[in-house]
């Protein structure tokens, strides 16, 4: 009871703001609003390619992992596989396609039998 007599001595209030606690989050609501623009313009964005275009356009260094926390905080769920993505770097297309293997089918590559990969299949 003293604690609340207190703050309202202080503040004027009952109750005390929130303090966040924590470290302070490295991208801003701008930041963010960008993030999401990128998305919204190309959904098959690498988030290779959001963190160089925030470092060109803002200044701002983040890790690779911030990218996709921010935008889960934004209520995006997580990225689908696309084609363009997997299919712009050979060696990374080849490791995806190993990875998805028989567990996924990628609508874009239709040719597919379901749930097969050519690559995984040839191995």
């Amino acid at each position: 009871m003293q604690c609340i007599r207190k703050t309202f001595r202080e503040t004027g209030e009952v109750m005390r703001t929130p303090v966040c606690a924590g470290r302070p989050r490295i991208l801003d609501g701008l930041d963010a609003n960008f993030l999401e623009s990128c998305i919204e313009r190309q959904p098959d964005i690498l988030p290779t390619e959001m963190q160089d275009q925030l470092r060109e356009i803002f200044g701002v260094e983040v890790s690779i992992s911030t990218i996709p926390r921010t935008i889960r905080k934004r209520g995006f769920t997580r990225k689908k596989f696309t084609c363009p993505a997997v299919e712009r770097d050979e060696n990374n297309r080849i490791a995806c396609e190993m990875l998805v293997g028989e567990h996924f089918w990628l609508p874009c590559c239709a040719h597919w039998h379901h749930g097969m990969s050519p690559i995984a299949n040839s191995l």
